[in-house]
């Protein structure tokens, strides 16, 4: 973040990087008890976040003195459409290049129709600065207007487009031993060189990450010391969604 703040470039971008690398490989650094804690801390804060930007979104409405102007939102409105289009169907294109599971043309369609602008894009707008009072109102106004559009509209879209093109059924579940049998090139890459270097102990990540899914998604209520057992465990992942068994002497 600071180096890319001390070049002039997005720190915003650094994070997002910083965040991705950190997922990838300090999280396996981690204890299994400390994967999920820190899992759902970030969900929850995450949470908070999102919460706070709409909240703030909404004062912003009703407080701030807006400059309204209809040709410059239609313009911008239809602008994001022709950005996002010029990015996501070409990219598509170069990555089914190389994916062994194709981007299918309706979910290229759900990714351009589903694109939301919100704190980033509005942040943004509140520190355009070299511009006549006027111009910035113009600016913050219409980037605000962006914003619900894409959200209410676009975001209130995304479940019924999906249900219009049958889309919900069509991704295939994702199996993690068999990733780990068929890796692509970036991970004999990553397993080979990077990882060695990033990663303190590499045994159990595979097993790590069925046991955070199953004590995730399992639908029995488990005490702090059985998901702790269980994540703990250095051996092979049992059923978690099972009832205890005990076992009676003779």
């Amino acid at each position: 973040y600071f180096i890319c703040e001390g070049l002039g470039l997005s720190g915003i971008m650094g994070i997002l990087t910083g965040g991705l690398v950190m997922a990838h490989y300090a999280h396996y650094n981690l204890s299994r008890v400390s994967q999920l804690t820190s899992q759902q801390a970030f969900k929850m804060m995450a949470y908070l976040m999102e919460t706070f930007v709409f909240v703030y979104l909404g004062v912003v409405l009703t407080t701030f003195r807006h400059h309204w102007h209809p040709l410059t939102i239609t313009w911008s409105i239809l602008l994001l459409f022709l950005s996002r289009a010029a990015n996501v169907f070409p990219l598509s294109y170069l990555v089914n290049q190389w994916r062994s599971e194709k981007i299918s043309q309706k979910n290229q369609f759900i990714l351009w129709f589903s694109g939301l602008r919100g704190a980033i894009a509005f942040a943004l707008s509140l520190s355009f600065s070299g511009v006549s009072e006027d111009t910035r109102g113009v600016v913050t106004s219409t980037t605000l207007l962006c914003v619900l559009f894409t959200v209410i509209v676009l975001g209130g879209g995304t479940l019924p487009l999906l249900r219009l093109l049958k889309v919900e059924g069509d991704v295939p579940s994702r199996n993690l031993e068999q990733d780990s049998t068929t890796p692509g090139l970036f991970q004999r890459i990553d397993d080979v060189y990077i990882r060695h270097l990033l990663v303190a102990s590499r045994g159990g990540s595979i097993s790590s990450e069925i046991a955070l899914r199953q004590v995730i998604q399992s639908e029995r209520h488990m005490t702090p010391h059985e998901m702790g057992d269980i994540l703990a465990s250095p051996g092979p992942v049992h059923d978690v969604g099972e009832e205890p068994q005990t076992v009676s002497s003779s």
